[in-house]
């Protein structure tokens, strides 16, 4: 299985890299991340992903130390949404239908879906509350925003 983006998602970041003097994206997998985020942090899950592109089937360097905190949150969220009254015993048998030792993502089919789908929701919010911009500082700005205005709440 592998990290999932959206060709509008796509589209909206290239004219950031494409035009932005300030910096660009290494790769497609940081926006992909910064979705993601901002759907987890607002907790907005789309499951309905319109067309789209398939990235890599593992971290990026850039991504790599920051994995375990990536699944854990991710998980989190996944025991809130679905197994908020279950037992510690139901909760483990998730984690082993949520975790992969053969993926090199540690995420299952179901992990990597659910990360999926919180990227997509992530990039309506974003879609929604920052315009495109022309300069990858700009977006920078209005992202933190974004999230301090969620995580501040």
């Amino acid at each position: 299985m592998k990290f999932i983006i959206e060709v509008k998602v796509r589209e909206y970041f290239d004219r950031i890299n494409k035009n932005s003097t300030s910096g660009k994206f290494d790769s497609k997998l940081e926006y992909y991340w910064l979705c993601a985020l901002v759907g987890l942090s607002y907790n907005i899950y789309n499951k309905q992903l319109a067309e789209n592109t398939e990235l890599t089937d593992k971290f990026t360097i850039k991504l790599k130390p920051f994995e375990n905190e990536i699944r854990a949150l991710l998980f989190y969220n996944y025991i809130n949404k679905n197994l908020a009254n279950q037992t510690n015993e139901s909760i483990l048998k998730h984690m082993s239908l949520f975790f992969s030792s053969d993926s090199l993502t540690k995420l299952s089919e179901l992990g990597m879906n659910e990360l999926n789908y919180y990227a997509s929701g992530g990039f309506s919010i974003i879609q929604e509350k920052i315009p495109i911009s022309n300069d990858l500082s700009n977006f920078l700005i209005e992202y933190l925003k974004l999230l301090s205005d969620k995580i501040g709440n």
